[in-house]
């Protein structure tokens, strides 16, 4: 769908068609390399089953499965840097991975060094700088912390907290 800026009216443009049986999107990024959609599911939220990474015809509603992968299987949202390589966190191992954008594979980088739970866990680049921000709910709390991810360890540095739960981000930044 589309969001009107000005008014903040989501409009439904088509029904996303194509996700694995039992799956439910978690993530979506654009490549600012290529302009490709990618979006990410899991099967349910948790289990055995693998995730899987999609690219996603916007016209169409048309979800195109780039590969499955059972390193990461509770990924919470996915990522794209100005380079169009792909991050996400995984609410099981509280770690970040990489993702290929060819196969899906998933390689872990390291631990995030914080204890997340599902609903609430949105990352977005600042294209500007490459720092990859997110928004993460604590696992103890009803609250979600904001800051960065390195993304060559996988640590997370907290920023703020937000006392309260965030459940997305996007950062506005040219490409």
């Amino acid at each position: 769908g589309t969001i009107n800026t000005s008014t903040g009216v989501f409009s439904t443009l088509t029904s996303v068609t194509g996700i694995l049986s039992n799956h439910n999107i978690t993530g979506l990024s654009v490549d600012p390399t290529t302009d490709t959609i990618f979006i990410y599911s899991v099967h349910g939220f948790g289990g055995t089953n693998p995730g899987a990474l999609y690219t996603l015809d916007p016209t169409t509603g048309a979800a195109t499965l780039v590969g499955t992968q059972g390193v990461a299987r509770v990924v919470g949202d996915i990522a794209i840097n100005s380079r169009g390589q792909i991050f996400a966190n995984d609410l099981t191992t509280d770690s970040l991975y990489s993702i290929d954008k060819a196969t899906g594979a998933a390689t872990l980088i390291g631990p995030l060094g914080f204890d997340i739970i599902g609903g609430g866990e949105g990352m977005d680049f600042d294209f500007t700088t490459d720092t990859l921000y997110a928004v993460l709910s604590h696992r103890d709390t009803p609250q979600s912390s904001f800051g960065t991810i390195n993304t060559t360890t996988g640590a997370f540095t907290e920023i703020a907290d937000f006392g309260g739960r965030v459940m997305e981000i996007a950062i506005a930044s040219p490409r």
